[in-house]
């Protein structure tokens, strides 16, 4: 009999998303605008000084960090002023 529980996974990277969201606040707490390749280039960086061998900040890595850190709706309320 199958479980129709969903299984729960954490990021492959996650201490280096924390630190990522981390620089990110910080940027953001500055005014400093990030965008997309900003965001792919510091997670290298942070990759790089965390030792983690492989990663490679795809567009679909920052397309779910994104997602988890729900920066699209953010981006947007930003944009509009909300």
């Amino acid at each position: 009999m199958q479980s129709c529980e969903k299984r729960v996974r954490s990021a492959k990277y996650s201490y280096g998303n924390e630190a990522l969201w981390e620089w990110y606040t910080r940027c953001r707490e500055s005014n400093i605008p990030v965008d997309g390749t900003m965001l792919q280039e510091e997670a290298l960086l942070i990759a790089e000084k965390l030792g983690i061998s492989g990663f490679t900040a795809s567009d679909g890595w920052l397309q779910r960090f994104k997602q988890r850190y729900n920066l699209q709706k953010m981006a947007m309320r930003e944009r509009t002023g909300m």
